[in-house]
């Protein structure tokens, strides 16, 4: 019943600002490498290439600890079917400065 009322998600990136990486706009979110490995994808600074790059119309941040979660939000994109990484892409400058999600 959950798969039919959320679809399907996946794992596109992870900031863990404790992990001693560091993680922001100019390594990895806009070039959209791939930064972390999968089994360590909510331990340390995660970003998954293929998901980055993948269009998108929801994006959802979650706060978790010790691999529990405490809080989920999740916001649907004005403007859906455009990847992650076309969301950082400094060079779109008409997308780039434009508001992304309402409520």
């Amino acid at each position: 019943n959950e798969v039919r009322v959320c679809g399907t998600w996946q794992l596109g990136m992870n900031l863990n600002p404790a992990d001693g990486h560091i993680m922001d706009y100019t390594t990895g979110w806009s070039t959209g490498s791939s930064i972390g490995h999968q089994y360590k994808a909510l331990q340390g600074d995660y970003l998954n290439s293929t998901v980055w790059n993948l269009p998108v119309d929801y994006i959802t941040l979650v706060r978790h600890h010790d691999g529990r979660a405490d809080a989920v939000k999740v916001f649907r994109f004005i403007n859906q079917g455009i990847s992650m990484k076309e969301r950082f892409d400094s060079s779109l400058a008409w997308f780039y400065r434009s508001t992304a999600t309402r409520g």
